[in-house]
C-alpha cells in the first residue's frame, strides 16, 4: 500500500537517475522486500556495427544500444537491497550463567519502554544508478541527497508505569509503535519479559525477522524498561494499581560489533540480536549469517558476546520516602553497589535543608546544612538524615557513571497537602522549555521543584522545565507537607545533518554549505578551525577558499547537534578569458575549425573532443576540427601555469550541416524506335552517394543497366520511363532523391527487298515483318 514497501518511482520524464521510493515496517506482517537487478553480461553487441561495448557485472545497464533482432536478450542479476534484523528478548535471573529455564523472582516484573537503532532507516530512497558493485546506493528519502548517518530510530510502545493513579489509566501521550505486546506495560494482565525469548516486534514468531535499511555506520543500541518489584514498605503503585512497590527504570545504550570487518550492517544479511535483561545488567549476543547464498559470499554464524553493565546501583532505588514526627525521624543508609566492583563512590546531595548525608560507620561527622552538601566519601554507603519535609536528591559517582535517588521528606505534623501535576510525561528537545503547573489542596501554597537528572533537563522555582542534553529525568513537586508528584521528561537530542561531509574547492572560490535540524528550524552557527586556508560565514554557511591547504567547518546547533565538513583547498585556479563559442558551420569537404578560439588568464588554452562527459586525455593547444556533417562535443579549459590550478572543463555542442545536394536529368522525354540502338542519359548529382536506376514499361520491352542507367529499347513499340534514385551519404541533404525522363518508343518500318515465296499468302496479300517489303 502506499504506507510500506515502495511508494513511489522517478518519472521517466524527469532528468537524474532513477530511484524507488521505500518504506521499511517494524510490523513482521507489512514488512516488504525489495531486490533490484543488475548487469550479468560482460559484453553487449551495438546496433549498427558489428563491435561490441563492455558492461560491467554487478552494476546497471548504462547506455546501451539498440539489440539487433528479436531474439536478443538482457539478462539481469537481482540483489537483495536490504538487511533482516531479528530482535529476540528475554529476562535473566543470572547474567553470568543465562539459564533459559530459569524464571526471574515473583513478584519481580520486566517491561520495555522504548528500543532505538542506529545504524538502520526505515525509509529511503534506492538509486538505480549504482556505483559500487553488487552494493545498493540509498539516498534520502526525497532522493537528492546521500543517506544521513548518526540518526536513531525508535520503536516504542503504550506501557502503564505506575504514574497514572490507582486506577492506572493510560496516559494520552503512550501511543504503541511497533513492539511486542506481550513485553509491554498495557494492561494488568500482561506478564511482560520473561525468561523465554521472544521477538521484540509485535508478537511474530520469534525467529521472524523484518526488512532494514542499512545505512553502513556502526549498530548502537539504546533499550529503556523498568524492573518492578513488589515491597509493600515502599510507597505509590505498580502496574496492577494495588501492589506497593518499585518501579526502576533502566537505560543501557550499547555499540554492536558484528564481526571483525564489518562496522554495520550489510544488504542481504540476516542479522540476529538476542537481549538479556537483568535486574542489574544487560548481556548482548550479536550475530549475522548470509541470508541470499547468491547474493552472500559465505555463510554460518559469527557470534560477538557483548556484555553491559549498570555501572552503580544504589540500595533504595531511585527514590526514597522518609517521615518525620515531632522534628525528627529515623535515618536511613544507602547503600551504592558498582560496576566493577569496588569502584570508589563520592556523594553529593541537591538540598540539605530537607535531609543530610553523612558516610555510614562513622567516618567523619555529619556536614553542617548551611550549604549544599558535594563530595561526602569516597566510601561505599551512607546516612541520610530526614530534616524538613521537602524534596532532595542524592547523588552517587564513580569514575564508571552515576546514580541518582530523590528523597522525599514528610511531616505527620504539618498540615497535610496534596498536590497533583497537569502533566505525568513530556517529551523535549535539547535546549526547548515547557513550564509545569502544579495544583495543591488546600490551595494556594508553596511548591518546591526538583529534577532528579539535572544533566538532562533542570527546572526552577516555578515550574519551567529547561532541557539540557539528551536523556530522561523526573520533574517532582513537592508540597508543604512533603506530598510530591512527578512528571517524567524525556529529552531528545538535537540532530543536525550537512549538504556535504568533504569539499575540494580552489583559491577564490565559494560554496554555501547548508544543514538540516531535527526539530527543523534550529539555529545552525558555523566556524573554521582555520580560517586562513577556508572561512566560514557564521550564519550563512558560505565557505570562502582562501590559500592552499584544509580546514574543518563545524556546524552547530543549541542542543548539542553538530556536524562538520573537510575542506581541502588547493592552488589558484586559472581562468578562461575569452570563451569559445560554436562556429556555424556547412560541409564542404573540408576540414574545418568547430569554435573559435578561445583566450586563457593565468594558463594556456586547451581543447579536445570526445562525449558528452568530460574528456581525461586528448587535450590539445589547437582548435579542433572536423570535415564530415554531425554533431560533436568540444571541451575546452585553461590549462594553469605553474602555481595554477587547470579550470573546469566546458562542453560546447557543435554541428557541421549536411550541404543540400540534388539529382536531375537534363532531357525530360526522347522519341526511339525498336531499330536505335541501346544509349544513356547521363543524370547530374550535386552530392555524394551512389546511384541506382530502374526502368517502367508501359507496352514496351526496354530494359535497364540499374548501376550505369544504359537502356536498350526492346522489339516492341510502347512508353518506358527510366527512374534514377540516390541513396545520399551523412554529407548531403537532397531536395529530392530521385530523378525520371520518359522514351516513347515506335516500331521502325523501313521497306526491304525480294520478300519471300514463304511471305504470299492465299488471300493475295503478304505479310511484311522486320524489314522486307509488301506488295
Amino acid at each position: 500500500d502506499a504506507t510500506y514497501g515502495i511508494t513511489g518511482f522517478s518519472r521517466n520524464t524527469t532528468a537524474g537517475d532513477p530511484i524507488v521510493k521505500y518504506i521499511a515496517s517494524f510490523d513482521p506482517t507489512k514488512s516488504v522486500d525489495l531486490c533490484w537487478g543488475v548487469c550479468a553480461d560482460a559484453s553487449w553487441p551495438k546496433f549498427q556495427d558489428s563491435g561490441t561495448q563492455t558492461m560491467t557485472s554487478g552494476l546497471p545497464w548504462l547506455d546501451v544500444e539498440h539489440p539487433q533482432g528479436v531474439d536478443q536478450k538482457m539478462t539481469f542479476t537481482f540483489r537483495h537491497a536490504l538487511s533482516q534484523l531479528n530482535v529476540q528478548i528475554d529476562a535473566d535471573p543470572d547474567i553470568n550463567s543465562h539459564d533459559e529455564s530459569a524464571e526471574i523472582a515473583t513478584g519481580t516484573k520486566v517491561y520495555v519502554r522504548s528500543i532505538s537503532f542506529t545504524g538502520i532507516a526505515m525509509q529511503a530512497a534506492l538509486n538505480l544508478n549504482n556505483v559500487e558493485a553488487d552494493k545498493p546506493l540509498w539516498l534520502d528519502y526525497s532522493g537528492t541527497t546521500d543517506l544521513p548517518y548518526g540518526q536513531s530510530v525508535t520503536v516504542h510502545d503504550g506501557r502503564r508505569d505506575g504514574r497514572e493513579g490507582a486506577t492506572g489509566a493510560e496516559a494520552t501521550n503512550e501511543l504503541p509503535q511497533g513492539l511486542n505486546p506481550a513485553i509491554v506495560q498495557n494492561s494488568v494482565a500482561t506478564a511482560g519479559v520473561t525468561h523465554r525469548l521472544v521477538n521484540l516486534f509485535n508478537g511474530a514468531a520469534v525467529t521472524t525477522p523484518v526488512y532494514v535499511i542499512p545505512t553502513g555506520e556502526k549498530m548502537t543500541v539504546t533499550i529503556v524498561y523498568d524492573v518492578e518489584t513488589a515491597n509493600d514498605d515502599l510507597p505509590g503503585y505498580l502496574s496492577d494499581g494495588v501492589n506497593h512497590g518499585s518501579s526502576i527504570e533502566n537505560r543501557i545504550t550499547r555499540d554492536i560489533t558484528w564481526s571483525n570487518s564489518v562496522t554495520g550492517l550489510e544488504s542481504g544479511k540476516q542479522y540476529t540480536l538476542k537481549l538479556h535483561l537483568g535486574l542489574n545488567s544487560v548481556k548482548f549476543d550479536a550475530t549475522v549469517s548470509a541470508w541470499d547464498d547468491d547474493a552472500v559470499s559465505g555463510n554460518g554464524w559469527l557470534p560477538s558476546n557483548l556484555a553491559v553493565t549498570t555501572p552503580v546501583t544504589l540500595s533504595l532505588g531511585t527514590s526514597l520516602s522518609m517521615q518525620m514526627s515531632g522534628g525528627s525521624g529515623t535515618p536511613q543508609t544507602l547503600t551504592a553497589t558498582t560496576q566493577p566492583s569496588g569502584a570508589s563512590v563520592t556523594w553529593s546531595n541537591s538540598n540539605d535543608d530537607v535531609a543530610t548525608i553523612a558516610p555510614a560507620g562513622g567516618v567523619s561527622p555529619a556536614p553542617s546544612r548551611r550549604a549544599t552538601q558535594e563530595n561526602v566519601g569516597p566510601c561505599s554507603s551512607i546516612v541520610i538524615t530526614p530534616v524538613a519535609a521537602g524534596t532532595t536528591i542524592v547523588t552517587a559517582t564513580s569514575a564508571y557513571g552515576s546514580a541518582q535517588c530523590v528523597v522525599t521528606v514528610t511531616d505527620e505534623s504539618t498540615e497535610a497537602v496534596s498536590i497533583t501535576l497537569n502533566k505525568s510525561a513530556t517529551t523535549l528537545y535539547a535546549t526547548e522549555s515547557e513550564t509545569l503547573t502544579a495544583t495543591t489542596d488546600p490551595t494556594p501554597r508553596t511548591v518546591t521543584w526538583v529534577s532528579s537528572n539535572t544533566a538532562a533537563a533542570t527546572v526552577n522555582s516555578s515550574g519551567k522545565v529547561t532541557a539540557v542534553n539528551a536523556g530522561v529525568t523526573y520533574i517532582t513537586a513537592t508540597s508543604p507537607s512533603g506530598n510530591a508528584a512527578s512528571c517524567e521528561v524525556t529529552v531528545l537530542p538535537t540532530v543536525l545533518t550537512l549538504s556535504d561531509a568533504t569539499k575540494s574547492m580552489t583559491v577564490g572560490q565559494t560554496y554555501t554549505l547548508t544543514g538540516t535540524t531535527t526539530p527543523l528550524g534550529k539555529t545552525i552557527t558555523f566556524t573554521s578551525d582555520n580560517s586562513t586556508v577556508a572561512s566560514v560565514d557564521p550564519t550563512t554557511g558560505e565557505i570562502t577558499a582562501n590559500v592552499t591547504g584544509t580546514a574543518t567547518i563545524t556546524a552547530t546547533i543549541p542542543g548539542g547537534g553538530s556536524a562538520t565538513c573537510s575542506v581541502t583547498v588547493s592552488g589558484t585556479m586559472a581562468t578562461v578569458t575569452t570563451a569559445p563559442v560554436a562556429n556555424t558551420l556547412t560541409y564542404n569537404g573540408s576540414a574545418q575549425a568547430l569554435v573559435s578560439a578561445g583566450t586563457a588568464s593565468n594558463g594556456t588554452m586547451q581543447y579536445a573532443t570526445g562525449t558528452s562527459s568530460a574528456p581525461t586525455s586528448g587535450w590539445s593547444t589547437s582548435v579542433p576540427t572536423a570535415t564530415n556533417a554531425g554533431d560533436y562535443y568540444v571541451w575546452y579549459r585553461a590549462k594553469g601555469d605553474a602555481g595554477f590550478e587547470d579550470s573546469t572543463p566546458v562542453k560546447v555542442d557543435v554541428t557541421i550541416a549536411q550541404k543540400a545536394a540534388s539529382i536531375s536529368f537534363a532531357t525530360a522525354s526522347y522519341n526511339k524506335t525498336t531499330a536505335d540502338a541501346a544509349f544513356t542519359q547521363a543524370v547530374t548529382n550535386t552530392g555524394d552517394g551512389s546511384v541506382m536506376y530502374s526502368i517502367e514499361n508501359s507496352g514496351s520491352n526496354a530494359t535497364i543497366n540499374t548501376s550505369t542507367g544504359e537502356v536498350s529499347l526492346g522489339s516492341t513499340a510502347g512508353t518506358a520511363t527510366v527512374k534514377a534514385i540516390v541513396t545520399p551519404d551523412a554529407n548531403h541533404s537532397y531536395a529530392s532523391t530521385s530523378a525520371t525522363y520518359t522514351i516513347v518508343i515506335t516500331l521502325n518500318q523501313t521497306p526491304g527487298a525480294n520478300p519471300s515465296l514463304g511471305d504470299w499468302t492465299d488471300d493475295g496479300t503478304v505479310v511484311v515483318t522486320g524489314d522486307k517489303l509488301g506488295l
